[in-house]
This record gives C-alpha cells, structure tokens and sequence, in this order.
C-alpha cells in the first residue's frame, strides 16, 4: 500500500498485524458510518494510528449530533483527510463529483437503495463468507437449557473460573437489563449498554470498562461494533447469534470465545464454524467437538 513508515509504526502499535480481506481491498477509502458509537470509534483508532506522525500529518474531525454546526463548518472547511458524519442529508448538499464509498457487513434491501440513489457506476467489492475470518479465536461451547435461571447458574459458574474483564453478548436489549440485574444481585459488578440508554449514559459505560473499573461488560449485537477494547480476552455468547455475520462482529479478534448453546443452537453452531476448530466444555474437561 506505500503507507508511510510512522504510520506503519502507529499501525503495529495498535496490534494490527495483517488487514482482512475487505481491508486489503478498501482500506485507502474513507468510512462513512450511520451512528455516534461508530463515528466515535473510528476517531479513537485514527488517533492511535496516527499518533507518531507530526502534530498536521492526519486531520480529521467529527460530526456528530449535539455538537456546533458553526465549528464543524469551520473544521470541515480548513480541510481533513478523514470526514465522518450521518448519511442522507450530508449527501443532499455534497458537489456531484464527490467521492462516496459506502461499507456494509451485510447488504439489506434498504442499504441497497442508498447505492442505486447516489452512487454512479460504483466499483463493487465484495467479500465471501470463506474469506470471513476466525483465526486467532478459541472457541468453546456449554450445552445449556433453554430454562433462564439454569442457563444463568452456568453463566456465574463459568464467570467463577475465568475471573477475567469479558463481554458477554445478548440478543435483546430485554435479555440485556435482566441479565444485568440477575448478576448484580449475586453481588458482580457488572456494566451494560444498549439503544434504550441515552448517550451519555452509554458513553461513561464504555470509558468505565475501558479503564477497568468494571469487569464485565454485557451488550447487544448492534452494539458489537463499538466494542473496540483490544486487550478483551473472553467474549462470552450467552445468546448464540442468528447469523455468521453477527458471531464474527462478536468474536472477530485474538481471545476466547465461550458460546452458549441449546439444542435449538446447534445446527446454527455447526454452520457458523464449519471449517474451523470448536471445542466442548464437558464436566470432566474440554475436548473437540
């Protein structure tokens, strides 16, 4: 890619070894994403990536809700390498001949509409689920009832033995708030996010569990995004997820994952890692499924 040397040296820094499949094809583009949590991860890793190139080497800012359109003008018009803000109305004003790329993991009905409405003759780059990737994850699964209270006694008990800071994944933000309260009345100090919270309340969240001062953060799949604290070693599935798209947001980087699954989840389980090891925790140890 001809990256320059300090930014290669931002980049290593960050753990950042090998660039996916989608990212050795697309990673000179700039990302538009659709929410503040995105947005707001994707300044952080700039940040870090950038961080032993010159005080002007990267430019960039943020637009988000809540913020001066004054500023953000005034920013946007002094020049940035990296523009991030919401989608439809920044491209109502933009100049005809303006670059947009636009990422997704999956493409739904509607987010197609957006590239026949504003994109002209776009280059497509697509990437197969072979090219999606586990490598590096360690993957275990508990065979667990579909009865709450017995699923969640296996949960304290697994939380028992790793004793480490871990995020565990529901599929509903209901799921979310019961399982929070369930596990801070067995006196864990626990932390969750999800849609319903306002933004501040979801941003002070995300900083505790950064800085340790909570260990176990719990949160949805559409928050998996964010989730971009790398030295996370356990990702616990307490929902296993409803497809290979969403285990991979969950799991996609070094560490353990720990998925619990009912009968209902096995076939699910069989598809999602075909091709890649998995492994069983039995009473009397662990061992290959």
């Amino acid at each position: 890619m001809d990256l320059l040397e300090k930014l290669l040296r931002g980049i290593y820094s960050y753990d950042f070894e090998q660039p996916t499949a989608l990212q050795q094809r697309a990673t000179k583009l700039c990302i538009l994403p659709s929410t503040r949590e995105l947005t707001q991860q994707i300044q952080e890793v700039v940040l870090a990536l950038g961080k032993y190139m010159s005080v002007t080497g990267v430019t960039h800012h943020v637009c988000i809700g809540g913020t001066y359109v004054g500023v953000n003008m005034k920013r946007l018009e002094a020049g940035v390498q990296i523009f991030v803000e919401q989608i439809h109305d920044v491209i109502e004003i933009m100049p005809q001949n303006t670059q947009i790329i636009f990422l997704s993991a999956t493409f739904p009905s509607n987010a197609l509409e957006v590239t026949t409405k504003y994109m002209k003759d776009p280059i497509k780059i697509v990437v197969t689920e072979k090219e999606l990737t586990l490598e590096g994850v360690r993957q275990l699964y508990v065979t667990v009832s579909r009865e709450e209270e017995s699923k969640f006694d296996e949960l304290v008990d697994l939380y028992e033995m790793i004793a480490v800071q871990c995020i565990i994944f529901c599929n509903t933000r209901r799921k979310i708030d019961w399982l929070t309260e369930k596990m801070r009345s067995r006196n864990l100090v626990v932390s969750s996010r999800h849609g319903d919270k306002d933004q501040i309340e979801r941003d002070d969240t995300m900083k505790e569990f950064r800085i340790g001062s909570t260990q176990v953060l719990i949160t949805t799949v559409l928050s998996a995004r964010i989730t971009d604290v790398q030295k996370v070693s356990v990702v616990i599935n307490y929902d296993f997820p409803n497809n290979r798209e969403d285990y991979i947001d969950r799991v996609g980087r070094k560490c353990v994952t720990v998925n619990f699954v009912t009968d209902e989840d096995r076939v699910m389980l069989r598809y999602i890692t075909c091709g890649t090891k998995v492994f069983a925790i039995m009473s009397n140890g662990v061992r290959p499924c």
